[in-house]
């Protein structure tokens, strides 16, 4: 499922314009409704952004590495 993200704090960094999704002015109603109608109203887009979005999953949000960054976060600070 495509996301509509705010353009403040770090959704940036999670959600990648045009790639995972789409990123609007969270105090902007009509944008944030335009980015959702967008999504709707083009199917190419939304399959697009959704394959996107399972492959950051996959790729980035995953129990492995995951593991492995808190390994290094645990290594760096328990010494």
């Amino acid at each position: 499922m495509p996301v509509v993200g705010g353009t403040a704090g770090g959704i940036p960094d999670a959600v990648r314009e045009g790639e995972t999704g789409l990123l609007a002015d969270s105090e902007d109603p009509a944008a944030v409704a335009a980015a959702v109608r967008r999504i709707l109203d083009d199917p190419q887009l939304h399959t697009r952004l959704a394959a996107g979005g399972r492959a950051a999953v996959l790729s980035f949000y995953n129990w492995p590495r995951l593991t492995r960054d808190m390994r290094g976060i645990a290594a760096e600070f328990c010494h």
